[in-house]
């Protein structure tokens, strides 16, 4: 088996030069800053995130949750968030390259959780992103890419909203340890670990490898 992170160069984001002052206002008003960035499906379990912060601000009703990026689902995830009385739940809309790793920046921890449906889920390049931001993700258990994410990744059970819940608040009750720049730097080394070059390598093994065990069946 031949394994080629080949995802990770697509992690790579523009630098954020400057946080627009929008975000640095949700920064400023917020104890701590949730975010999930990406497609607006129900696939992604967004619903299962809007609950578990529901118990979450009961601790900490000063959190903030941002929900970034448009999708078919994304009038339900509002009505669902109107619903449960959540004002501190904010949809950003779609986002600019040159502003999604300022979003990042501003976050204490990015929540991807899909749940299953017929379609398998994919090798999601988000949690790699906030990786490479410094910001630690907790993902669901059927997250493709969990092998890359270790041991930088929280992993719970995919729908299990009091899991997702748990894990958030153990998180926020560790902020002081989460947002110190010796913890940031070591996510953002790990990230930067695996680069072009790393890559190529793998992909030159992984051929190589190939060629072998073709012959090694040709000749058996």
């Amino acid at each position: 088996l031949s394994i080629v992170h080949y995802y990770w160069l697509e992690s790579t984001m523009k630098k954020c030069r400057s946080i627009p002052i929008y975000l640095t206002k949700i920064r400023e008003k917020s104890d701590a800053v949730i975010l999930y960035l990406g497609r607006l499906i129900k696939k992604r379990g967004i619903d299962v995130l809007i609950r578990a912060f529901d118990k979450v601000r009961k601790e900490h009703p000063n959190a903030t949750l941002i929900i970034a990026g448009t999708g078919p689902d994304e009038e339900y995830f509002k009505e669902l968030a109107s619903s449960l009385g959540l004002k501190n739940v904010m949809f950003l809309g779609p986002v600019k390259e040159d502003e999604k790793q300022c979003i990042y920046r501003i976050a204490d921890l990015f929540i991807y959780v899909p749940v299953k449906t017929t379609i398998p889920e994919e090798w999601p390049i988000p949690p790699l992103e906030a990786i490479r931001s410094g910001v630690i993700p907790i993902v669901s258990n059927i997250v493709g890419s969990i092998p890359d994410l270790k041991p930088y990744v929280i992993i719970v059970p995919e729908g299990d909203i009091d899991a997702l819940a748990q894990a958030i608040l153990k998180i926020l009750r560790n902020l002081e340890d989460m947002r110190s720049p010796r913890f940031k730097d070591e996510l953002i080394k790990f990230a930067n670990s695996i680069n072009p070059q790393v890559v190529l390598r793998e992909f030159l093994y992984a051929v190589k490898n190939a060629i072998k065990m073709r012959g090694l069946r040709h000749n058996a």
